[in-house]
């Protein structure tokens, strides 16, 4: 197997970042009040005034019912489904709104770039198990929305398409896949968390593993339990070895 990681450089025109800073230059934000900075309100007044005040800079970067009804649940499982609870009732809004009217939300996005550092900066918050994100990370990652070629709104659409796809295509999420083998890695503050059992029900496991860290960027918050699964899952002994030998026949 290659184990040589290839980068790669985001590159960004002089004219974008000038219209960027202009657009930052003529910002007014609300008006601070009691709550101005509290999380559950969604991204802190302070926060975001401190992220646009800095110009952007760039880096490298990288479901069995049957069992429910009959075996308890344990420690993690109730954790997790506590979390997905949570995620439905705090923190759907986003959703809601990018899944029925995606083209609204998406004119305050490309027209300004604090809306699009808010809109992006709750969820680095809210989907990540108290990863330390430093100002600069934070804006690179949005920055990767707002000088994308597709342009901010085209980042919301999905959930609209795939809320209005075909019936049938759309449930066949949920169901039982018999020739697909099925890996699962599991992080405690990813969007929805459920029992790692709940995987037999789509299709044949081949690997599962559930973490104690980490949420729903697992692969940038933790890259090593991440990379680690992937050599569980498709290294020698691994249940999804044959297919990583369909690639390369030397493994």
């Amino acid at each position: 197997m290659n184990n040589d990681v290839v980068s790669f450089t985001i590159s960004v025109s002089e004219p974008a970042i000038e219209q960027l800073n202009a657009k930052l230059l003529a910002t007014s934000f609300a008006d601070r009040v009691e709550f101005s900075d509290a999380w559950n309100y969604a991204s802190p007044l302070g926060d975001v005034q401190r992220l646009a005040k800095r110009p952007p800079t760039f880096s490298q970067s990288p479901l069995q019912y049957l069992l429910n009804a009959l075996k308890p649940y344990t420690s993690s499982d109730k954790a997790g489904l506590a979390r997905s609870v949570w995620s439905g009732n705090e923190g759907f809004g986003y959703n809601v709104e990018q899944s029925t009217k995606p083209s609204t939300l998406g004119f305050a996005l490309a027209v300004s770039p604090v809306a699009l550092l808010a809109w992006v900066y709750e969820k680095l918050h809210d989907w990540t198990d108290d990863y330390a994100w430093d100002d600069d990370e934070i804006l690179t990652w949005v920055s990767i929305y707002q000088f994308s070629e597709a342009r901010p709104a085209a980042s919301v659409r999905i959930s609209y398409e795939t809320k209005h796809a075909v019936a049938d295509l759309y449930a066949q999420r949920l169901t039982y896949v018999p020739r697909v083998k099925l890996v699962v890695s599991l992080f405690p503050k990813d969007v929805v968390v459920p029992p790692q059992r709940w995987a037999h029900s789509l299709g044949p496991v081949a690997f599962a593993a559930v973490h104690d860290q980490g949420g729903h960027f697992a692969a940038h918050e933790r890259p090593d339990l991440f990379a680690q699964d992937l050599r569980s899952m498709f290294g020698r002994n691994g249940g999804a070895h044959d297919v990583a030998r369909k690639f390369d026949p030397s493994l």
